[in-house]
């Protein structure tokens, strides 16, 4: 590859075909049993993938200012993206785009907000996870309360409770609610800051958003009253504050229904 990158200087070149390069590098490492180490010169898995912020802004605008070489060159996918910690707004707010996303500035601060802190917890953040910040940002717009803090206290031989305070413009609501576990409690306890005694939930659902004991759980909530239904989404590493921001997310569409 130098010999190719460098033509000019070195006055030569040779006859074998770089785009078998990767391939070939992946065939005798997996022949001797090593693995090929991720920040490896050109084969390593690294070597076409960019999360420093500074190194990702150039990379959008002038691919050659940290690439001398294409990646499709040696047989690779294009280079890519690692969004985590370092990563950048530029970078986050192209990446959204990529997924189809057309947040304004406030949007994009909002989400990006919430990128960095799970950026803070995680190695590398998923397309999924973006997916999942930006849909619990759209649940939630105009919403009446936020989550300011949360204490639960459960045990196999107590009775769960929870001690919730919320946020409404320049006011903090704080009740407590016992309950039938964490979650439950939690709920009621929401209900009650709300005033939402006509308020059942329907359905609860949880998922990983990715794999590993870093991913980030994803809840949707469904709630009924005689206005309706109304959903709720919330994601979190946490799967109670996840819950919690789900519900919150259903109690906000049933003031908005209620006129509050």
């Amino acid at each position: 590859m130098a010999l190719r990158t460098r033509r000019d200087f070195c006055g030569c070149d040779t006859g074998i075909i770089s785009k078998e390069i990767l391939r070939t590098s992946k065939m005798v490492a997996s022949l001797a049993g090593y693995d090929v180490a991720l920040n490896k010169a050109i084969v390593g898995q690294n070597a076409f993938a960019h999360e420093s912020g500074i190194h990702q802004h150039g990379m959008l605008n002038h691919r050659e200012t940290y690439e001398i070489m294409a990646p499709e060159d040696i047989g690779a996918d294009k280079s890519t993206m690692v969004l985590g910690k370092l990563s950048g707004r530029h970078a986050y707010s192209e990446r959204l785009l990529a997924l189809g996303y057309a947040l304004g500035s406030e949007g994009i601060d909002a989400t990006f907000n919430r990128f960095k802190e799970i950026a803070d917890k995680k190695v590398a953040v998923t397309d999924s996870d973006i997916r999942a910040v930006v849909n619990e940002y759209l649940d939630g717009l105009e919403g009446k309360y936020w989550l300011d803090t949360f204490q639960i206290q459960s045990g196999n031989h107590m009775k769960a409770m929870a001690l919730v305070s919320l946020k409404a413009g320049d006011e903090i609501f704080t009740e407590s609610a016992p309950g039938e576990g964490p979650i439950d409690a939690a709920f009621n306890t929401i209900n009650r800051i709300a005033g939402a005694d006509d308020v059942h939930l329907e359905s609860y659902d949880l998922k990983a958003v990715t794999e590993g004991a870093d991913a980030l759980g994803e809840v949707k909530v469904k709630i009924s009253s005689e206005r309706g239904g109304f959903t709720g989404r919330g994601v979190s590493a946490d799967v109670i504050k996840a819950s919690i921001k789900a519900y919150i997310n259903a109690i906000n569409k049933w003031t908005r229904a209620k006129g509050n």
